[in-house]
């Protein structure tokens, strides 16, 4: 009789008690993916690679792996980690479903994948654990869901920009190249952009050079400084056997730059560079997210502290040797 006793007080501790509460831990979870899915979408198509840019998919991506991560504290139920992961992923997805391809699916069933593969391993290592150990959860969980979303994005990456010749567009070009502004500010001229036509860029040469005699000029005679300097920059263009019109931007010529050198590339090898490409993208991202987990584990921490500290979830003993967490 005690040990029917004890037997239904270990499977009654097993259970999440509050629907609600569990409901509440999914809403939560599915709004950070969206979060996610808006700033992966603001880089990809819509602002670029700007800092603000970055710096919101760095906030939104702490969020999301910070709830995924409790999700393996809080929910026992396989079932219920499925359905989560299978919204969650959707929902990352979502904004990317117009370049619907083969890769897109792979990039999903990959994400899916190793999403479950990182929750799978964190809720049989709290299952084979006495006690609750945060740490030893998170080492079995992050990893394979970071390596998951990485490799989502480089896949993503590619179904956007083709396989092909044509694989990085002269707009996706123009949206790598953003980066440099600020690099080329510092070392070369205040106000340089890539999206300056090349007559602004001989403007700001002449002024870098001449300073305010170039503004007391005559309009006649800064038209021919203009030129003198515009005829200096497209020789200096044609010894790399680019052309380019005073309405063209600083992008546009390094773009035709980079199409003439790609197609000196022999054909045979000219079809495996996206794909080159991608394998950085995966490795830069990967390398990136592993730096990021620094920044997630103590927010997880901190929120899975929060959740025992407020009555959300706690801590209770499923036999008389070993812990679990509940809702209720």
């Amino acid at each position: 009789m005690l040990e029917n006793s004890s037997s239904t007080t270990a499977q009654d501790a097993n259970i999440d008690a509050s629907v609600a509460k569990m409901i509440g831990l999914g809403v939560v979870n599915i709004l950070a993916a969206a979060f996610l899915a808006f700033t992966l979408r603001q880089v990809f198509a819509d602002g670029g690679v700007s800092a603000r840019n970055i710096l919101g998919t760095t906030i939104a991506n702490l969020l999301f792996l910070s709830c995924v991560l409790l999700q393996v504290f809080f929910v026992k139920s396989m079932k219920v980690q499925s359905i989560l992961v299978l919204l969650e992923a959707l929902v990352i997805a979502s904004p990317f479903v117009f370049y619907w391809s083969g890769l897109f699916l792979l990039a999903l069933a990959l994400l899916i994948l190793f999403m479950m593969n990182g929750l799978r391993s964190g809720m049989k290592e709290m299952d084979n654990e006495m006690a609750v150990r945060f740490k030893m959860i998170e080492r079995k969980t992050l990893p394979a869901i970071i390596t998951g979303l990485s490799l989502f994005i480089s896949i993503i990456y590619l179904a956007i920009n083709g396989t092909g010749a044509s694989f990085l567009s002269k707009d996706a070009f123009a949206v790598m190249m953003k980066p440099v502004d600020p690099i080329a500010q510092s070392l070369l001229m205040p106000g340089f952009s890539v999206n300056m036509t090349m007559t602004e860029l001989a403007q700001a040469v002449a002024v870098r050079q001449l300073g305010t005699t170039f503004t007391s000029l005559t309009p006649d005679l800064q038209s021919q400084a203009l030129e003198a300097i515009l005829t200096q920059l497209r020789g200096q263009a044609a010894t790399y056997g680019v052309s380019f019109t005073d309405s063209e931007t600083v992008s546009d010529v390094l773009y035709s730059y980079f199409v003439r050198q790609f197609n000196q590339i022999p054909n045979q090898y000219r079809s495996l560079l996206p794909y080159v490409i991608l394998i950085l993208t995966f490795i830069t991202v990967k390398s990136l997210g592993a730096l990021l987990r620094w920044l997630i584990i103590p927010l997880a921490y901190a929120l899975y502290q929060f959740l025992l500290a407020t009555g959300f979830a706690r801590i209770s003993l499923e036999s008389r040797s070993r812990q679990i967490i509940t809702l209720g």
